[in-house]
C-alpha cells in the first residue's frame, strides 16, 4: 500500500488456466515475465513480457499461462488491508457493478446466455 494505491504481484505457473474476478475499477497491469493468452470480450490476445495495459471496470478474463508469468497490478483505494481492498476493487456479480454510462442489464443478459 502506498499513497492511496494497492500494488500487488501475482505469479502464475506455466499451463495454468485461470478466470479473473470481475473488476470494479479501471487499473493498470504490467507483465514483467512470461507469456499468456488472454480471452476477453475482445477475443484472444497472446501477450509476452514486457507488456502493460489497462483493465477496464466490468472486465472479467480467462487466461492461459504459456510460460510462468509475473503480473503487477496497481489499484486506487484508500483501504489499508488486502481483504478490504479486494472487496472494493472487485465484485462478485455483474449486477453489483456501479458503472456510469454502462447498461449492466445487457451484461447480465449476456452472462445468462453463457452460463
Amino acid at each position: 500500500f502506498a499513497d492511496g494505491q494497492y500494488i500487488r504481484q501475482i505469479v502464475m505457473p506455466k499451463n495454468l488456466l485461470v478466470s479473473t474476478k470481475i473488476h470494479a475499477k479501471n487499473h493498470p497491469f504490467f507483465i514483467m515475465k512470461g507469456e499468456a493468452s488472454i480471452y476477453s470480450d475482445n477475443g484472444v490476445e497472446r501477450i509476452k513480457a514486457p507488456f502493460h495495459g489497462i483493465t477496464e471496470a466490468g472486465t472479467k478474463r480467462v487466461l492461459y499461462i504459456h510460460e510462468e508469468c509475473t503480473f503487477i497490478t496497481v489499484h486506487r483505494t484508500d483501504c489499508l488491508t488486502i481483504d478490504e481492498a479486494v472487496a472494493e476493487i472487485t465484485v462478485a456479480d455483474f449486477s453489483d457493478l456501479k458503472l456510469t454510462g454502462v447498461d449492466t442489464k445487457q451484461i447480465d443478459d449476456l452472462m445468462g446466455q453463457i452460463t
